[in-house]
């Protein structure tokens, strides 16, 4: 008798099986079985695929259009303020979009030396904002049009590999992906690789289809133009490269005088861009995200294998770690897609040699190198070229089973279980992102609520009193390119309260002056040089608060006097003085509350004379991540020990010293004897500074 065949359910249950384990990095011993099932599954994959009544033309029309619809819908719900803020990258971009629309500034080549070296945003959105406002909500429609421009390059791409079917669940499986659309919503640049990947991509496939110069100059062209975009399009011309020689490989017959002009109109294309690199090098910030760097700087392969492990474990197990992508280190995709995406490797490696599974194959380790070749792994960023691929080959998993269950004869599963587990899949990434990322506090911080909030209070009150009043920012939130894009081109100070202390300040008109929630001793200061000013504080959905804002009338400035206490600060940079002044009180939160030199390494001595209040113990504190030292009448202080004092003046010092990073804070605080909470060290309680 011939031997029962395996159930075609027993695949799809491994299958589950080991995305149920995957799925659980919080208990390391789940990796050994959930690779154990996965293996059984992909060896026992059916891989076959039956021939299914095509599609009729308005059918493909209608749910091509339903999805497109369903994409919009995931990147639009709630764009206005989710998420909260706008990031000081992403300011940047649509700051230099309007320098480029209101000044006429050429970025080429200037932008691949600022802190988002990409062309396309200035020049994309300057033109976008001829059209749309250039508010919180017009930058983001921009990248929502953005991921929603590459649908029919994608529906095109993949209809050339494997058909209208195979096209139409790839595209739904896209678009419901939490990975790419998060980008939209956060208005990341990456996402310039998905659209240029895939224009590029639908238009040299077409020409390699039907030998057409045209359309595999154009889609040359395209991938030349994506290397002045998203650095990680730097990879894709190898990717056309690859197309066109496994082309040739595979057609003996094919012209292959007809790739010369194709490849000729990409090297001049990328000319501009290859010359500039050749003389001022990559942009620092490439260079620094370099494996090769780290690599040379540990000496060993340890950055390697951590970048490569977590790469290859996102997909199903622990994804991106930066909240601003993804929540909680959560696997990025979801559970249907992400065990039909590891399915979809073994589908596609049995189609290796033919249309459908090499430029997948292709695609995919081509777009994984920008996210391979960088030092953070899992970077969900840096990989967005792979969420195309991932897609196509889970869609080609998933109809491969779903072919095994339904024979050619005998009843397979109703088309009403197939429905269900797309919606699950749609469903679960909503679920994730509205329920579980877009309320986390993480989140809200990644995304710089700060500087869009005191945009809003600026334009605000600006609008309520046309030019009667002047803005003061602390020097943190003034140069976050953020408010500077939000508020453009309306002139903003910087608040520098060494400077504020004298009577030097404009008097012609009331001063607005706003510093963010983490100095809380600075408000008391500046109320307490301007008696008759009026605070008001915003705060966090805890009660916590995130900016502070000081409104003092004009009669008000003009009667205050100067400020006669402070501490002596001496900042140094390279071991000689850079910049001596006097400062109201140690409450610093930023690189930006430094005086010059800004950068790493630097030291800071402040001198003076601390008054105390009462006879009594003190207790002291310098809050800072980096090395701090207090001294009083010539002895350090040890943090948090009681300190007995006598009342009136003693000696202080306090040293500080920055080697490296790029986020410096300090705030000398304590408590007084009886007090029940610490506080930042008021500007009152420091003497004359000395001479």
């Amino acid at each position: 008798m011939p031997k029962p065949s395996l159930s075609p359910w027993m695949v799809p249950l491994a299958a589950a099986c080991a995305q149920a384990f995957l799925s659980q990095p919080q208990a390391p011993w789940t990796l050994g079985p959930g690779l154990a099932f996965l293996g059984w599954a992909l060896w026992k994959f059916p891989g076959q695929d039956r021939v299914s009544r095509p599609l009729s033309g308005r059918t493909e029309i209608l749910l091509f259009l339903g999805v497109l619809l369903l994409g919009l819908l995931f990147r639009t719900h709630r764009l206005e303020d989710l998420p909260l803020g706008l990031p000081a990258d992403q300011g940047f971009m649509g700051l230099c979009a309007l320098r480029v629309l209101q000044e006429g500034w050429g970025p080429f080549p200037a932008i691949y030396h600022t802190q988002v070296p990409d062309l396309f945003p200035p020049l994309a959105l300057s033109a976008w904002f001829r059209f749309v406002d250039p508010s919180l909500l017009g930058f983001r429609l921009f990248f929502t049009g953005l991921s929603l421009a590459s649908f029919p390059f994608l529906y095109w791409t993949f209809r050339q590999l494997s058909g209208p079917r195979m096209a139409l669940l790839s595209l739904f499986l896209f678009c419901v992906m939490r990975w790419e659309w998060v980008l939209a919503r956060n208005g990341q640049p990456a996402l310039e690789t998905v659209f240029f990947l895939s224009s590029s991509l639908a238009f040299f496939l077409h020409g390699l289809g039907r030998k057409s110069l045209p359309f595999l100059s154009l889609g040359a062209l395209i991938a030349g133009a994506g290397f002045y975009a998203y650095p990680a399009l730097k990879v894709l011309p190898l990717l056309l490269v690859i197309l066109a020689w496994r082309e040739l490989a595979r057609n003996p017959s094919f012209p292959r005088k007809a790739l010369a002009a194709p490849f000729l109109v990409l090297l001049l294309a990328c000319l501009p861009r290859v010359a500039d690199l050749a003389l001022h090098s990559l942009p620092e910030r490439e260079s620094r995200a370099f494996l090769g760097t780290a690599l040379l700087e540990k000496g060993s392969l340890s950055p390697l294998l951590s970048v490569w492990g977590g790469t290859a474990l996102m997909f199903n197990r622990s994804g991106d770690p930066s909240p601003w992508y993804n929540v909680d280190g959560r696997r990025m995709l979801d559970d249907g897609t992400g065990i039909l995406f590891l399915l979809g490797l073994a589908w596609a490696w049995r189609r290796r040699k033919g249309p459908q599974g090499f430029p997948a194959f292709a695609g995919l380790s081509v777009m994984a190198l920008p996210g391979l070749l960088s030092t953070d792994p899992a970077a969900s960023h840096r990989l967005a070229g792979m969420t195309p691929f991932v897609a196509y080959l889970a869609a080609g998993a998933g109809l491969s089973l779903w072919d095994s269950l339904s024979p050619k004869k005998g009843k397979g599963p109703p088309l009403a279980l197939g429905a269900a587990l797309l919606l699950a899949i749609a469903l679960q990434n909503a679920w994730v992102f509205f329920h579980l990322q877009a309320p986390s506090p993480a989140y809200r911080e990644a995304s710089s609520p700060t500087p869009v909030l005191l945009a809003r209070q600026i334009v605000g009150d600006e609008k309520e009193g046309p030019n009667r009043q002047r803005y003061w920012v602390s020097p943190g939130l003034w140069a976050h390119p953020t408010l500077s894009f939000l508020t453009y081109p309306m002139e903003i100070g910087r608040l520098d309260l060494s400077e504020w202390m004298g009577r030097s300040r404009p008097q012609d008109k009331d001063a607005v002056l706003f510093v963010e929630g983490d100095k809380r001793g600075t408000p008391g200061f500046l109320t307490g040089l301007f008696p008759g000013s009026r605070l008001s504080v915003e705060r966090d959905e805890k009660g916590r608060p995130i900016l502070f804002k000081v409104e003092v009338p004009r009669e008000v400035l003009s009667k205050a006097p100067a400020w006669g206490r402070g501490l002596k600060g001496d900042y140094r940079g390279t071991g000689k003085s850079a910049v001596v002044r006097t400062d109201p009180l140690i409450d610093l939160s930023g690189l930006r509350d430094f005086p010059p030199p800004q950068r790493p390494p630097f030291h800071v001595r402040w001198t003076g004379t601390l008054e105390a209040p009462a006879m009594g113990e003190y207790l002291f504190h310098l809050l800072s991540s980096d090395k701090a030292t207090l001294w009083l009448d010539g002895r350090p202080i040890a943090p948090e020990d009681p300190v007995r004092l006598v009342r009136g003046p003693h000696a202080l010092k306090v040293e500080f010293e920055k080697e490296e990073g790029y986020y410096p804070a300090l705030h000398l605080i304590w408590k007084r004897p009886g007090a029940e909470a610490w506080e930042v060290v008021p500007a009152s309680a420091f003497g004359k500074p000395p001479q």
